[in-house]
């Protein structure tokens, strides 16, 4: 079992129109920076935290928020910031893709994508 808790995460697609994806993930594994509340208006900033998105289904970015789990890459993240209620922004690159809600703490589950 990796040492970085997993939780339950809803993922609120950033529209294209807004500078979002056009296209849906082709992945439902997805590997970007996250942007917590504690970062500040600054960012990217030079600590930035990687954050492993596993959806549950292909996403559909016009159908409603997609259901995942969220995860910091590294052991050592901050893991205060991921706790049931809290949501942070998430990347790619400099371009906001979504806002992730985090939900409960779930056991690891290893899937093979």
């Amino acid at each position: 079992m990796p040492d970085s808790p997993q939780y339950e995460a809803l993922v609120y697609w950033t529209a294209g129109s807004d500078g979002g994806l056009s296209e849906p993930p082709t992945s439902l594994r997805l590997m970007h920076p996250a942007h917590f509340a504690e970062d500040g208006p600054r960012w990217p900033t030079h600590e930035n935290w990687s954050v492993v998105l596993e959806l549950d289904a292909p996403p559909t970015l016009d159908a409603g928020p997609s259901r995942g789990r969220v995860s910091f890459l590294f052991p050592d993240g901050p893991h205060k910031r991921l706790q049931p209620g809290r949501t942070f922004d998430y990347y790619m690159g400099v371009r906001k893709i979504a806002r992730i809600e985090v939900g409960e703490r779930v056991e690891w589950e290893k899937r093979d994508i």
